[in-house]
């Protein structure tokens, strides 16, 4: 019998399709795949130009779009628990007792970024941006996954993305 992943538990297409393509890649063809990377590759255009504002209000600096995209990059793991969450929410399903690994993996997961962010974004001198101001870009980044992540369910329901 095949044991039961809690972090699957009734969990959006995304999420399950990103836990497969690490897992199992095998699992499905080349175009499901095609589909996940172009949404997160999309969605990281959004991600970096965040970031780019974020870091020139607080920090004072100018960050090229190039260098944004690839620093903001593992923000897109906000996406697949958030639209999980979101998914319940939307159609009036949400149980905590149900969401409450994924809603703790948000939480792990932004002050992972928060780390990332102070560490990885530096000024010109070489200092790091710090830890309070890379947890106000972590933060920031959360908060525009709920939107990011409920027009992906629109999308999803009107055109079937996934």
């Amino acid at each position: 019998m095949e044991s039961m992943n809690p972090l699957l538990f009734k969990a959006h297409p995304l999420l399950r399709l990103s836990v497969e393509l690490l897992t199992d890649p095998a699992a499905h063809g080349l175009g499901a795949y095609a589909k996940l990377i172009s949404i997160y590759a999309l969605v990281n255009v959004g991600w970096a130009g965040c970031l780019v504002g974020m870091a020139g209000r607080m920090a004072g600096l100018r960050l090229s779009w190039w260098r944004a995209y690839l620093l903001s990059a593992p923000a897109l793991l906000y996406i697949p628990a958030m639209i999980t969450v979101l998914d319940d929410v939307v159609k009036q399903e949400f149980r905590l007792a149900d969401r409450v690994i994924l809603l703790v993996t948000l939480a792990v997961l932004a002050q992972m970024l928060a780390a990332w962010f102070g560490l990885a974004v530096r000024y010109r001198s070489g200092e790091p941006l710090g830890l309070s101001q890379g947890l106000a870009i972590a933060l920031a980044l959360l908060l525009l996954a709920i939107p990011c992540c409920l027009l992906l369910l629109g999308l999803d329901s009107a055109f079937t993305i996934l």
